[in-house]
């Protein structure tokens, strides 16, 4: 039948929510009976109305959800950029990682080597002192037994001189070559020279005798003890001029040594320094490798929610959408249904026959006069039990109105009160929807409010701290540039010096060799001197008994202290040319560590300004997202504000406003109900 089917057609076309506000609009459509426009015009115009409010709903809420759909987009392009940035950073924090620990395990070779050099030339050194020691302590024994064998021929030749002729000179040579007080090395050298002159020592002896014989005296003898001494002269003046020059090239090679292990030392401070600011650089690097992976984490776990929650939105949003659309189309078939000549046609058709059912009731409600007076005072004790507003109204309106109109009041404060009820719900349920995903974003935008607070003044701080490096490094350049320069102006004084030091030993060398030439030539010669000795006249005045061969003793003391100074001055000559040599190769090491220090030092200023570039790009781009998040938690502030005065109130709950109006609805269906019984 025509009055069943828009019913049926509601039932099946909208959702149950919907179903209970028309039914509600149609019951209190029902009693504008009394009023010009008819029943079925007047829920024409409430459902237009409604359709109206739902297109408009429908608008608002696309509108809503651009800006939503907009967000997503924005925060997901942005946490995009932000993790492609932070994988960025950990490749070049990984690489940075990886030169940092080949830098300091090539340092730790570096100095295992030195270590092993420093620990060789420490062993030669102790082995060379230990040779010298020993080779000192044999040059004392070998020096002692030659001053006490020159001391036993002093004494020697004392006796001989003193003796009468030269039997006795010769029973004084054997006496002394058997005598136990005589050093081995004299009696050695005494039966070498008795040797040398026949089968044995007597062969000696007897031509002493002869010679002796023949007319000369005792001489011969004294002049071959005398040889002898001189020889042992020659050969501790050669001792000690070899202990000299031994002394004197382990001191070189002490110092050599030394020189060398004091920069093999110094070249392992400098390299274990390195790795230590390499390691301490590297952990910084880690720290900052663990943060920027957090950071790239955190983002990537926040994009996937945020993809998650916007496609779960969209979703939802093409639902609503989709169901809006249905509410419009069937409140708009509604309309048609109502407004076509089976309905709207016939109202108007039997028009008066409803309004004579009208006043029929009118008629029978004059009747029921007692019963609403009791429905009245029903109500406004319930009015005063509940402290219901809107009942009190009713009773007022009963009070004012004939009473023919109670049961189409208290139906149209049903109505009412049911409509208040399904809007109240709907706007419960969007305000709770809307306050939780308004108090989501502002949480989220402020969390990365402070978030992007905390990166940039991280960044500024990375920024300032690393120009602070540069400026230690550029200044550490400027150092090593003075020094270069001061190093070489040094070297080539030092070098000057050692040059007009080496040329001066070696003219004194030259001099002192010709001086020691002239001397000894003299000597020599004079040495092989001799003199006619003639029996004493009596009377005649004392001359000389011996030849003329100079100053020999006091010679060989002067050409021994010549040898010492020849030794001083190629000594001075070596010494200094092996120390320029040193010097040389100290500064040619000092010119390529310095070289090398300020290559990495300049890398390394490149590297941080390269930096401070991409830290400052970073920095422009976090405030320019600060300042787009900033926006955004105001808007979303603003629109918490909007959002408290319609979904906050201060007087009572949402739970508090349902009870007090379920109440208010048993109030008047009791009414109702009595007002039905009275009939």
């Amino acid at each position: 039948q025509v009055e069943g089917q828009p019913s049926q057609w509601l039932a099946s076309c909208c959702p149950a929510a919907t179903r209970r506000t028309m039914r509600a609009l149609a019951a209190a459509a029902a009693c504008a009976l009394a009023e010009e426009m008819s029943p079925t015009e007047k829920v024409i115009q409430l459902l237009t109305n409604m359709a109206t409010k739902g297109k408009q709903e429908m608008q608002d809420e696309e509108i809503s959800f651009a800006k939503f759909e907009q967000f997503c987009k924005d925060e997901s392009a942005a946490r995009t950029k932000s993790i492609s940035r932070a994988d960025e950073q950990i490749e070049d924090l990984e690489t940075d990682i990886a030169e940092r620990e080949a830098d300091i395990d090539t340092l730790s070779k570096d100095v295992e080597k030195l270590n092993e050099k420093i620990s060789k030339w420490d062993l030669e050194k102790t082995e060379a002192m230990t040779e010298r020691k020993t080779e000192y302590t044999e040059f004392q024994a070998t020096q002692k037994d030659y001053a006490e064998s020159l001391s036993a021929l002093d004494r020697v030749l004392g006796v001989m001189k003193g003796s009468v002729d030269s039997r006795s000179a010769k029973e004084a040579l054997v006496q002394v070559q058997q005598s136990s007080e005589v050093p081995d090395t004299v009696r050695t050298a005494f039966a070498s020279l008795l040797a040398a002159g026949g089968e044995d020592e007597m062969a000696l002896v007897d031509q002493a005798t002869a010679v002796g014989t023949a007319g000369e005296d005792k001489s011969s003898i004294i002049n071959l003890v005398e040889g002898l001494k001189d020889k042992f002269q020659e050969e501790k003046g050669k001792l000690e001029k070899e202990e000299m020059d031994a002394a004197f090239q382990h001191k070189l090679l002490v110092q050599d040594l030394d020189q060398q292990m004091h920069n093999a030392q110094k070249q392992v401070d400098a390299k274990s320094k390195a790795s230590q600011k390499t390691s301490s650089k590297k952990a910084a690097m880690e720290g900052e490798l663990n943060d920027v992976s957090s950071g790239r984490k955190d983002d990537q776990e926040y994009l996937n929610d945020l993809t998650a929650e916007c496609k779960m939105k969209k979703d939802d949003f093409a639902s609503r959408q989709e169901l809006r659309q249905g509410e419009i189309e069937a409140i708009e078939k509604a309309i048609d249904i109502l407004g076509s000549k089976d309905v709207l046609g016939n109202e108007k058709k039997h028009r008066s026959f409803i309004q004579q059912a009208y006043s029929f009731l009118q008629l029978r409600a004059e009747a029921k006069r007692p019963i609403n007076r009791k429905v009245a005072e029903f109500l406004d004790k319930q009015a005063s039990a509940l402290k219901s507003t809107a009942i009190s109204e009713l009773v007022t309106k009963i009070s004012a109105d004939p009473f023919s109109k109670v049961k189409q009041m208290i139906q149209e404060m049903l109505g009412r009160l049911m409509q208040e009820a399904n809007e109240e719900e709907e706007h419960h349920g969007w305000c709770v929807k809307e306050l939780a995903t308004n108090a989501q974003i502002r949480d989220f935008k402020s969390d990365d409010k402070e978030s992007l607070s905390a990166d940039i003044d991280e960044l500024e701080s990375n920024i300032a701290s690393r120009n602070n490096e540069i400026g230690d490094l550029a200044a550490d350049v400027s150092d090593i540039d003075s020094a270069v320069s001061k190093a070489i102006e040094d070297r080539e004084n030092e070098k000057e010096n050692n040059e007009e030091t080496l040329s001066d030993a070696k003219a004194a060398v030259k001099a002192v060799q010709a001086a020691l030439a002239v001397l000894k030539d003299f000597y020599k010669k004079a040495a092989q001197a001799t003199a006619l000795v003639q029996a004493p006249v009596e009377g005649q005045p004392e001359t000389f008994d011996k030849p003329m061969q100079g100053q020999q003793d006091a010679a060989g003391g002067v050409m021994g202290l010549l040898d010492v100074i020849l030794s001083d001055f190629s000594k001075l000559v070596t010494t200094t040319k092996n120390s320029e040599d040193s010097a040389q190769r100290d500064h040619d090491q000092y010119l390529v560590d310095a070289k090398r220090d300020k290559a990495v030092k300049n890398k390394s200023i490149s590297h941080k300004e390269q930096e401070v570039k991409e830290l400052e790009s970073d920095l422009l781009n976090k405030k320019s997202e600060y300042k787009h998040t900033k926006e955004e938690l105001e808007s979303a502030e603003t629109y918490f504000a909007k959002l408290k005065p319609s979904c906050q109130t201060k007087t009572s709950t949402y739970e508090e406003r349902v009870a007090q109006r379920e109440k208010e609805l048993e109030a008047l269906k009791e009414a109702l109900a009595m007002l039905s019984n009275g009939a």
